[in-house]
């Protein structure tokens, strides 16, 4: 965990009786105005941010959160939704610091999607399931063998051989055999709204990123319809809004240059055609040599219309390639990795994404919490898995600043409009043949 400390802290906090009047005479300012009691804020609505302020509440903080946009806006939703187990550190011969943080992850996501969850961790047994594993099989070329022998070294969740009926008709014939992996995937739409559900009066819709004030003092908060919030009683303010975060940060005044590193991704989208029989759901991982070559992740649409996600290497080499470019390669990439695939009776759509990552970095680990100044902090998971992770990391550190818990609530601010759960990417993205 980098804990720098800048120069530019904000001044150490006032408090006592005359701040007490302050408080009022901010509240007394607007009859549209809500005055909150929270001292710990956190910025942006993804499954880590919301992830981490159940964790917060849990162990009694008095923690709220703010959406400048929609939650679950960006990585979250564009996320294929694994709970990796360390998959992609085997491939290379690794079982580092990083590989063995992520190794129990899927187990403890299990345990919270049952309805039993580790303390502190959010029930999510109303979130679905899309699939309890993924499968894992190779290209055809010695580079897809070696690859192989490297994955089936070092999981928790070691790749299990399968065979006959267990084959997916898919997968049928496949050269070097196939593998369930033990990593369950998710749909983050219903993460998130069963982690909104539990926290409804902890949240609030700010106005975008330009509806966020702070002096070093007082946190101002500006609804879509005008009313605001102030936070007279801030000690940390924790931003976790994934590609946002520089923005964030520069309307907090808060110094960020060279701080960050975006790493983009033009991820791969198909589905049937309407005349065609519907596209099966799948999940796998296609391994060519120390990578994954893709990566195939499914998910009803709003229709109920199956949605296939592809990514790895070809998301990552996609970046530099138009659409039509990257569909061109889709199509070529699935006919070589799913000859079984009938490719023909499909349609494609892309989009991009960025993943926002710390520029200086040792990158052991993929759970960074990184001090900008004595109340401002920003959070990033690199992985969705690692959600619960990052979520103790902030605990820890609030501890080692002496923040109190108390054994009231926050008192709820839901004068305010609520954050609305945001769409998946292929919701509004054009198709092709």
């Amino acid at each position: 965990m980098n804990q720098k400390v800048s120069h530019n802290s904000a001044p150490p906090r006032p408090c006592g009786e005359p701040y007490d009047r302050l408080r009022v005479a901010i509240h007394s300012q607007d009859s549209s105005s809500t005055i909150s009691d929270a001292e710990v804020v956190l910025i942006g609505g993804g499954i880590a941010a919301l992830w981490s302020l159940a964790r917060l509440r849990a162990r009694g903080f008095r923690a709220v959160l703010i959406e400048p946009a929609q939650l679950g806006q960006g990585q979250s939703l564009a996320s294929q939704g694994i709970i990796h187990g360390g998959l992609k550190y085997t491939l290379s011969g690794l079982f580092n610091a990083r590989a063995a943080a992520i190794a129990g992850m899927p187990e403890r996501w299990r345990q919270a999607l049952a309805g039993e969850p580790l303390s502190g961790d959010p029930n999510l047994s109303t979130a679905k399931v899309l699939s309890p594993y993924c499968y894992l099989w190779r290209t055809g070329g010695i580079a897809g063998t070696l690859g192989m022998i490297g994955a089936r070294v070092g999981l928790q969740t070691t790749p299990i051989a399968i065979e006959g009926q267990d084959v997916p008709a898919l997968l049928a014939n496949t050269k070097g055999g196939v593998y369930r992996v033990d990593e369950p995937v998710v749909d983050s739409k219903t993460v998130l709204g069963t982690l909104r559900d539990g926290l409804a009066d902890s949240m609030l819709a700010a106005d975008g990123v330009a509806g966020i004030g702070w002096d070093g003092m007082v946190l101002h908060v500006r609804s879509p319809s005008g009313a605001s919030t102030t936070f007279a009683s801030v000690r940390q303010i924790i931003v976790a809004a994934g590609a946002w975060s520089d923005q964030v940060l520069t309307q907090l005044g808060a110094p960020n240059n060279a701080l960050f590193l975006r790493r983009p991704l033009h991820m791969g989208v198909v589905r049937a055609r309407e005349s065609s029989a519907s596209l099966t759901a799948f999940f796998g991982h296609c391994v060519d040599g120390k990578e994954t070559r893709v990566t195939i992740t499914s998910a009803p649409d709003a229709n109920g219309r199956m949605i296939w996600q592809v990514g790895g290497r070809l998301a990552e080499e996609g970046v530099a390639m138009t659409d039509a470019q990257l569909h061109a390669r889709l199509k070529a990439e699935l006919r070589q990795v799913l000859p079984n695939l009938a490719v023909d009776a499909l349609e494609f759509a892309s989009y991009r994404i960025d993943r926002m990552e710390f520029k200086h970095t040792t990158r052991q680990e993929d759970a960074e919490l990184h001090r900008v100044t004595n109340t401002l902090s920003v959070a990033l998971p690199l992985k969705l898995a690692l959600a619960p992770l990052l979520a103790e990391r902030i605990e820890a550190d609030l501890r080692a600043q002496g923040i109190a818990t108390h054994e009231r609530a926050t008192p709820p601010i839901a004068t305010l409009a609520q954050p609305a759960l945001g769409v998946f990417p292929w919701e509004q993205l054009p198709w092709t043949r």
